[in-house]
């Protein structure tokens, strides 16, 4: 089990600025707390204490709001200079993670999963995703497994999926594994560089779980995270 988390929060989240222009899609208010914010007190309750926030588009803004730790957390920052994608991010964030081990997360999707149990069934595993079954199945696209939950195929957005099952945006993999993956390019993305050759190696495997999910990356997604996610106590 790994205390250290990887938050993917550098995007522009271009389809959001028409309802949020100002602030970097991570820092969306949810019950008049920042996304963000949600996300970190989640996982607190599975002992990460340190996150590593990839931040590009108005960086400052989260910057300035956590600062170098929250609650009883360390926060460091890995910087995109330029544009990375996903995968890039994760890489450039790499060098901050002081165990082998590494949490990786979208740091615009929730999903109120037991991190504990994902843990338990990624350990013995080279690469793992979190995948969840979906029953909007034209807003993501799907992944097919075998019985032993190996990924043996990606498939695009479309009404008529072969699986239900999606990929919640949650990686748990070691470091080595992770860079074996990686193009040598400084940009590029995990959905379409990283995941489809860590499949193709043989290292890459499902944990489906269970909970509430919600991407705030459209306007209409975003008008129903309340309803998902619970206001923060003290």
């Amino acid at each position: 089990m790994t205390r250290t988390a990887i938050i993917l929060a550098g995007g522009m989240g271009t389809r959001l600025q028409k309802v949020l222009p100002d602030i970097p899609k991570p820092m969306a208010p949810i019950h008049q707390k920042p996304f963000l914010e949600h996300l970190i007190n989640y996982l607190l309750e599975y002992d990460i204490n340190h996150f590593i926030l990839s931040v590009g588009y108005k960086k400052h803004i989260i910057m300035q709001h956590f600062g170098g730790s929250y609650k009883n957390a360390k926060i460091s920052y890995a910087v995109e200079e330029i544009p990375l994608g996903t995968g890039g991010a994760a890489k450039n964030a790499l060098d901050l993670v002081n165990e082998n081990q590494c949490l990786i997360v979208n740091g615009d999707t929730f999903f109120s999963m037991d991190f504990k149990n994902f843990f338990k069934k990624a350990s013995d595993k080279p690469f793992s995703i979190a995948v969840r079954k979906e029953e909007l199945k034209g807003r993501y696209g799907s992944v097919s497994m075998d019985n032993e939950g190996k990924i043996t195929g990606f498939h695009e957005k479309t009404e008529n999926h072969p699986t239900p099952w999606m990929n919640a945006g949650i990686y748990y993999t070691s470091k080595d594994v992770f860079l074996s993956v990686c193009p040598e390019a400084p940009a590029f993305s995990m959905e379409k560089d990283v995941l489809p050759l860590a499949a193709e190696r043989g290292l890459l495997f499902g944990v489906p779980m269970e909970g509430a999910f919600i991407d705030i990356g459209i306007p209409e997604d975003y008008e129903r995270a309340s309803r998902i996610i619970p206001p923060l106590g003290n």
